[in-house]
């Protein structure tokens, strides 16, 4: 289903989230710090280039104003996309996972229509909000809960904040139809229907993000801001960042994480993934973009870039 403007799509087939685009062969992502544009057929990257952004240009934030320098943002997606749209002009847009608010929520029942539930999640997540989520951006999908219950996982964002991504695209030609988050994203470059629970780690510039999923279903999913120029050699900060989460997700599912993905700017040699083995007892992984057969770059080179982690992963979900 091609969504209207400025709506937030849970989108990926891999875990039926909403309508998915099969047939779209552009992604697009914009970071905080770089833009990506990946080109695929079947599954395969046909094209990709990635460039990075002046320090500033983009501000990801749920409430501010996000893009502070949109001739800087167009000068880096214009020679991107130049190389790698193709024609193309539809497209999937990754935005920041801090743009919007994710939650996920557990109901005894839901209501029968989507009109129902958009309205009886619209009615909880007011209370906590500070904006009006009656005109903001909303997108949900369900799974069962726990005891028979529903589980829904749910993001909203302001549709001005949504708006102003779109059009650094609509201004270059193209037509962003379906808009999704980085991480949700990156979640197509594992495996989610186990029914042991996987963690995906993702660090960028900007923000920590986890997610944890099992049988299809994002059980748990967390962005939180960092400084900017934090050291992201601080592993043990970071880690006190993320145990509480496990915990939390242990106390509620009574299982334990068996598995974390490690995504962006998180290594599997670093001593944060050190502590998640030891401390936490995952096995660990690395989603690393030299799993793919990816061509070479005009502009971007023959060497695998971390930054088409979450375009990569998209790709992934959707042919899965």
């Amino acid at each position: 289903m091609a969504l209207a403007r400025s709506h937030l799509s849970l989108l990926r087939r891999l875990a039926n989230w909403l309508s998915s685009p099969g047939d779209v062969p552009l992604v697009c992502e914009v970071a905080a710090d770089y833009v990506v544009a990946v080109r695929h057929r079947g599954g395969h990257v046909e094209a990709w280039a990635a460039r990075s952004l002046p320090e500033g240009a983009v501000r990801p934030a749920p409430l501010a104003e996000n893009i502070a320098n949109p001739t800087a943002l167009r000068q880096a997606l214009e020679p991107v996309l130049g190389d790698v749209a193709d024609g193309h002009r539809r497209c999937v847009l990754l935005v920041p996972d801090l743009v919007a608010r994710v939650a996920v929520l557990e109901f005894d029942q839901v209501g029968k229509s989507s009109a129902e539930l958009d309205a009886m999640l619209r009615w909880r997540l007011g209370k906590d909000l500070p904006f009006d989520v009656g005109t903001a951006a909303l997108a949900f999908e369900t799974h069962p809960g726990h005891s028979g219950g529903q589980q829904v996982l749910v993001a909203v964002c302001l549709r001005n904040l949504l708006r102003q991504y779109e059009e650094c695209l609509e201004g270059l030609g193209l037509q962003p139809g379906w808009v999704t988050l980085s991480t949700l994203a990156a979640l197509g470059g594992m495996d989610v229907w186990g029914a042991s629970p996987r963690l995906l780690v993702k660090r960028d510039r900007t923000s920590l993000s986890l997610a944890v999923a099992q049988e299809g279903a994002v059980r748990l999913f967390r962005s939180l801001p960092l400084p900017i120029g934090e050291d992201s050699s601080d592993d043990e900060r970071l880690f006190d960042k993320i145990y509480p989460a496990l915990v939390y997700f242990q106390d509620q599912w009574g299982q334990s994480v068996s598995e974390a993905v490690l995504a962006g700017a998180v290594g599997s040699r670093s001593g944060l993934a050190r502590q998640l083995q030891h401390e936490v007892g995952c096995t660990l992984t690395e989603f690393n973009p030299a799993d793919f057969d990816l061509p070479p770059s005009p502009m971007s080179g023959a060497s695998p870039d971390a930054r088409l982690l979450p375009s990569l992963g998209w790709v992934r979900g959707e042919m899965g």
